[in-house]
């Protein structure tokens, strides 16, 4: 599955994504093995925007949090390594803006864009082995550094590993952590995919995948003087349309919402629900590969 994990709760930013979309169908096989097959040092490049929405109960008070980030990046196979793809991945341009009570607040970019590391992706779509992520980090005012590689800890939809035809579903699970900002988490998510049809986007032959997913989540860690201990249950839905004939993901659109309870300890003890819905698109704006 696609999942660009998405924050639990104030000042608990993470990221996540997967998918909803229209197109017209088109012939194809009976039965298809989907694969990711990268073209030989053909760059992909590729748009990731999302937009959330989350309301927090505070002592009485509801507060709003409205948060939109975008990044464009570029993929570069390097060769395999048995039926794994190498790529380096490049983030070209990022930007996240946080609209809160109290006013905006922008990230400090300057130690991400321009920024490579190198990861590996199966041919199901299971990203792995990143290396050289770790300093690739952005500053987000008195919240402090975060790791602006996460989204790509399980950005790319799942396949199927067995030849699939139309209304063939699989299972996929994900167990992803991440930190940052004196915050650590655990996402559990469980998804359900099925080759809903085949369909011609952009110029493109492609299968349509659907997905629905839950998962949970478990946080912990300090803010200022407090420390933090947050549980979640999320679902969603994504539509992806795989490039089947050529082997990589052309488009995906995700919806996401996500319930939690954080309980904060310290000068002062409070219980505070929230509600986060999440919007998140991901996009191919191009390579050298022929259509």
């Amino acid at each position: 599955m696609s999942c660009k994990i998405v924050s639990t709760g104030i000042l608990f930013i993470f990221l996540i994504g997967c998918a909803a979309t229209t197109s017209t169908t088109t012939d194809t096989p009976s039965e298809l093995k989907l694969e990711y097959r990268f073209p030989p040092a053909q760059q992909l490049t590729y748009d990731l925007s999302s937009e959330t929405r989350e309301i927090s109960e505070v002592m009485g008070q509801s507060i709003e949090v409205k948060t939109i980030s975008s990044m464009q990046f570029s993929l570069l196979p390097k060769g395999m390594e048995g039926s794994n793809s190498n790529v380096q991945v490049t983030i070209d341009s990022s930007f996240l803006s946080i609209n809160h009570p109290r006013g905006e607040l922008k990230a400090d970019m300057a130690g991400v864009i321009g920024k490579s590391f190198s990861m590996q992706l199966s041919p199901s779509g299971k990203e792995m082995n990143l290396k050289g992520n770790e300093e690739i980090q952005y500053t987000l005012g008195p919240v402090g550094k975060r790791n602006a590689t996460n989204a790509f800890l399980a950005i790319f939809s799942d396949l199927s590993e067995k030849p699939v035809k139309v209304g063939d579903t699989w299972t996929t699970k994900d167990s992803i952590r991440e930190g940052g900002g004196g915050m650590n988490a655990l996402f559990i998510i469980d998804g359900l995919s099925r080759l809903d049809g085949f369909a011609s986007k952009d110029g493109y032959d492609c299968a349509r995948i659907v997905s629905t997913f839950k998962g949970t989540l478990q946080g912990e860690g300090t803010q200022g003087p407090m420390q933090l201990s947050t549980k979640g249950t999320m679902e969603g839905i994504d539509t992806t349309f795989f490039a089947s004939t050529k082997g990589f993901l052309l488009h995906s659109n995700s919806f996401i919402t996500l319930r939690t309870t954080t309980d904060a300890s310290g000068p002062q003890n409070m219980t505070i629900p929230g509600t986060r819905t999440s919007k998140m698109m991901l996009s191919f704006t191009g390579s050298g590969a022929k259509k």
